[in-house]
């Protein structure tokens, strides 16, 4: 049996969910192999929204301050499920996961795996363990260099489900493509955080469309802030760009079954990887140039670098690909269209399918050291970094109630 855990602390950034669907994609592949159990540890409510319906999921809660109380909950609460005894491998999904997952792993002298997943590579602190899974290229790279206590470091970008076509969701998709245009569709939270992929998304149809060529631009997902929505809908307006937003639960919920009703994609994250399942046209964000790049057999490596991230960096010598009037004389050639589509879908198998990455998993499960990752050093300055998270977010608290009563004052 494998024990998934990952933090769900309220309060502070353990990530907005993409990492949990992530966890629940690789658990259910795995759950085909070997049996699964998953604890989420923290303080929120709730469980995160992308793991209801799972089975064997249990909320265990704790403070992030407060690990070894933590510890002995968890404890606790696999002996009262009968699987302690059973497990063969820990596997912390996040950096907060990671102390009470490797006194386990010590424990019952088992294997302990961290996955990080994505992100920003860190600029100081980060747990040290034997063994280390990372979603991109840029966090290979940076623990490869930063190797002291990383001794078995992997790069495992593939955590995504293909997309099928549901023929449930087609009232949806009908309703959100223009059979008249071509359709362009960004799935994602809509909100400061992609405010650039957003804006450069609009102006690039605001280019690419003409008399003979309408464009139609769908954004789905969470709003995050109206103000932000009401800024993107008066700058399409601006442009000149039709742009329809969905971000009602009807929509937002398996949003990437209705891919179908896009001709290209522009995808960050999970997302892009999605499209490129579904053999969509893909433009994905770049940091350097105001307008999406399209993925192909030369920016994929800039894109997949980071994850398809907004940081991505493209060099000089391919910015053609992020030029508007380059970008419509490639999508409107039919067979470059379809070398775009065998390419994005080949890419997808090799790189991103999650069946690909859970069987590197399994096997690193299989064939990593039983000897536990984390010294004593290591473990007490996870514990005093926590302690240092938990301080620095009562303070900002206090900080904020200061000030809404110094307003009302």
């Amino acid at each position: 049996m494998i024990l998934f855990l990952i933090s769900n602390y309220s309060g502070f950034n353990t990530g907005r969910g993409g990492h949990y669907y992530s966890l629940r994609q690789m658990a259910e592949t795995i759950t085909k192999d070997r049996e699964v159990i998953i604890v989420v540890l923290g303080n929120a409510p709730d469980l995160p929204a992308a793991l209801l319906g799972m089975q064997n999921v249990y909320s265990v809660p704790t403070e992030l301050h407060r690990q070894q109380q933590g510890l002995k909950r968890v404890i606790a609460k696999l002996q009262w499920l009968n699987c302690l005894s059973k497990l063969t491998a820990i596997h912390a999904y996040d950096a907060k996961s990671v102390y009470i997952g490797a006194r386990i792993a010590k424990k019952i002298e088992k294997p302990f795996v961290l996955t990080k997943c994505g992100g920003r590579s860190p600029k100081s602190f980060y747990p040290i363990v034997d063994t280390l899974i990372v979603f991109h290229k840029k966090d290979y790279d940076y623990f490869s260099k930063n190797s002291s206590g990383y001794s078995d470091i992997h790069l495992i970008p593939n955590r995504v489900n293909s997309v099928a076509y549901d023929a449930t969701r087609e009232r949806q998709i009908q309703e959100i493509r223009d059979a008249k245009a071509f359709n362009i569709l960004k799935i994602g939270r809509i909100g400061n955080d992609y405010h650039k992929t957003l804006t450069d998304t609009i102006r690039l149809c605001s280019q690419i469309q003409r008399k003979d060529f309408p464009v139609h631009l769908s954004f789905i997902g969470y709003e995050e802030s109206e103000k932000v929505t009401e800024k993107l809908r008066d700058c399409a307006q601006q442009l000149n760009v039709t742009l329809s937003v969905y971000s009602d639960s009807d929509y937002t919920s398996r949003a990437s079954e209705l891919l179908w009703a896009c001709d290209a994609a522009v995808g960050t994250g999970r997302g892009a990887m999605e499209a490129l399942s579904a053999k969509k046209i893909l433009l994905f964000p770049v940091s350097n140039f105001n307008y999406p790049c399209l993925f192909n057999e030369e920016t994929a490596p800039y894109a997949m670098q980071d994850n398809f991230s907004e940081r991505a960096l493209l060099p000089e010598s391919l910015k053609g690909y992020c030029d508007p009037k380059q970008i419509l004389t490639m999508i409107t050639d039919d067979a470059y269209k379809r070398h775009l589509d065998d390419f994005g879908h080949r890419t997808f198998e090799s790189s991103f399918n999650v069946e690909m990455g859970a069987k590197k998993v399994i096997d690193i499960y299989d064939n990593c050291s039983n000897i536990p990752s984390a010294s004593k050093l290591n473990l007490f300055r996870l514990r005093l970094n926590y302690f240092n998270l938990y301080r620095k977010y009562r303070l900002k608290l206090s900080r904020r109630k200061l000030r809404r009563s110094l307003r009302s004052k």
